[in-house]
């Protein structure tokens, strides 16, 4: 019987490991650049403008806690765990859902992000990939 340590990964899951990291530092970067990004709340009603003044933090505090769980989740992946690949899925669309709107206002950074999140959705379920899954 082979064991984690003995075997690797096929090169479409080790591939796909590598695009969940970039994804997570993509996640990271975009955090940080929308916790300092000035945001103009004068034109906004007084009554949304609190409400608007929020945004920059919870896109920032949002993509931190995106980008350690797409890493986090990444390394169990590696290691063969399908729930790991289950969630990183789950978490691969809801990062679809969070980045599409920036993506397609010219955003190149969540456009780039996009992408790869959707290679690595791809690389995960390829007929390559499935028997690493399999095995536990």
């Amino acid at each position: 019987m082979t064991t984690t340590a003995t075997r690797s990964a096929p090169s479409t899951v080790t591939t796909a490991f590598w695009v969940w990291i970039v994804v997570g530092l993509a996640l990271l970067a975009v955090a940080l650049i929308s916790a300092f990004r000035p945001v103009d709340v004068s034109a906004l009603p007084a009554s949304e403008q609190q409400f608007a003044s929020f945004v920059p933090a919870s896109t920032a505090f949002g993509g931190i806690v995106g980008g350690i769980l797409h890493v986090l989740f990444a390394v169990f992946m590696l290691r063969g765990h399908n729930w790991a690949r289950v969630v990183l899925t789950v978490l691969g669309g809801l990062t679809l859902i969070g980045l599409g709107i920036n993506a397609f206002g010219g955003d190149w950074v969540s456009a780039v992000t996009l992408l790869l999140t959707i290679a690595g959705i791809v690389l995960m379920y390829l007929p390559a990939s499935n028997p690493w899954f399999r095995r536990r």
